[in-house]
């Protein structure tokens, strides 16, 4: 397939997309529907899965053979037409809104309950093809095959099973098998979600070996998805304590504030993955990763030391004051601002500098050496010294394979540089 033609099928499905959307919000918003919208039918949510298509649609005009282009471009339109776009609204409004208004409600919902299964099943490909839309070796293509597997089987399984509908509680499966087929149909969506899980691992591996045996820019690329990732654990969990752990532990814990907040960082930290996997597919300048990743580092445990500081000083506060005055005041929390005011700054660079030893030891040994070089070129006279300090500043901080230092005289019978080179 050539590049323009394959660019003709991804805009023309990314319009569609976009279309989708915004008839499927108009028809929802149209309705007045109250019944349970679970998670889709939010605006935001959208915008994230028509991210996926427009990435998708970048990387497939850019390089029509990846396959990674393609899958996003799938995934997207499927999640998005299921429960973000014209199925979900046409749904809504049919069945709860203004029923009998429009035909077949019934069968849409159908239709968007097994259609959005197939683009989420298909995440662990994700991990099987990225960077280059291709398998790490051919010992993965078991994998493969066994992921296309399950996804087909969990369309065939949720699109039989009988009772209410997943993204419809309120809509009866309209062919939904009976009895024993029926405990069978759900005996095979346990067995399905097992398997999704370990091919989410097996995929996660397939990442880890091809970074083993990647080339620096590969690895760069990586870099970014794992970073992506880590991401996405890190929202999923608070989201997961937020609604359900929490309020399980303390009542006082179940915050609506708090809830809608970690959902907003789920879906950004959604929509965050067709990005990451664009920049490092399309861009070639990767390697400001290790540098984003060293200040999420640092600032993340800044953030979590301060807020503990912060709220912990309140509560010992509050008490102290409760104690001595018999009452509260506004105090801790001025006391505790001003210390954390205090602190922002010598935390930061405890932190950066425990930081850069533990995970970044090359880049900390490196800024430690030129920081020592910069002190005794002030006072360096011998330009032999100073040419050989150079070069093993060089040594230590590049580790090049080889280095060398031109020089030349001038006709004054001084000697000035004339160039520098390293090889790695």
């Amino acid at each position: 397939m050539s590049r323009q033609t394959a660019a003709r099928i991804v805009w023309s499905l990314w319009a569609i997309t976009v279309l989708s959307v915004v008839i499927g919000l108009w028809l929802l918003w149209s309705s007045g529907s109250t019944a349970d919208r679970g998670n889709g039918g939010d605006p935001l949510t959208s915008l994230t899965f028509v991210t996926f298509v427009t990435i998708g649609a970048l990387i497939v005009s850019r390089q029509p053979g990846n396959a990674i282009g393609w899958l996003l471009c799938a995934m997207g339109a499927s999640v998005t037409w299921g429960m973000q776009g014209l199925g979900f609204g046409y749904v809504h409004y049919t069945l709860f809104g203004h029923p009998g208004a429009l035909p077949a409600g019934e069968w849409v919902a159908w239709t968007t309950n097994w259609v959005t299964v197939l683009g989420l099943a298909s995440v662990p490909l994700l991990f099987l093809l990225f960077p280059n839309g291709r398998l790490p070796s051919p010992r993965w293509a078991p994998v493969a095959w066994l992921t296309v597997l399950e996804v087909v089987i969990s369309g065939i399984v949720v699109a039989l099973m009988p009772g209410p509908l997943d993204n419809f509680p309120g809509v009866i499966n309209p062919i939904g098998l009976p009895g024993l087929l029926g405990e069978v149909a759900a005996f095979l969506k346990f067995v399905s979600i097992l398997l999704l899980g370990s091919l989410f691992l097996s995929g996660a591996g397939s990442v880890v070996a091809r970074f083993r045996h990647a080339g620096m820019v590969e690895r760069q690329q990586i870099k970014w998805f794992a970073f992506e990732t880590a991401l996405m654990a890190t929202a999923f969990v608070a989201t997961v304590f937020s609604h359900s752990v929490g309020p399980a532990l303390d009542p006082d814990l179940a915050n609506p504030l708090i809830s809608r907040f970690t959902d907003f960082l789920w879906t950004l930290a959604v929509a965050g993955l067709p990005v990451t996997i664009g920049i490092a597919i399309l861009h070639h300048r990767l390697y400001g990763i290790d540098l984003i990743i060293r200040r999420t580092l640092v600032y993340s445990a800044l953030t979590a030391v301060l807020a503990t500081v912060y709220f912990g000083g309140v509560v010992l506060l509050q008490q102290l004051l409760r104690a001595v005055a018999g009452q509260t005041s506004d105090l801790a929390i001025v006391g505790s601002t001003l210390v954390i005011a205090a602190l922002v700054q010598p935390l930061r660079r405890h932190i950066q500098g425990a930081i850069d030893r533990r995970f970044f030891r090359r880049r900390y040994d490196a800024a430690k050496v030129l920081a020592a070089f910069g002190a005794n070129l002030r006072d360096e006279v011998d330009l032999a010294s100073l040419s050989a300090r150079l070069l093993e500043v060089i040594e230590e901080t590049m580790q090049p394979t080889h280095a060398s230092l031109w020089l030349r005289a001038r006709p004054d019978g001084m000697r000035e540089e004339r160039g520098l080179a390293a090889e790695s």
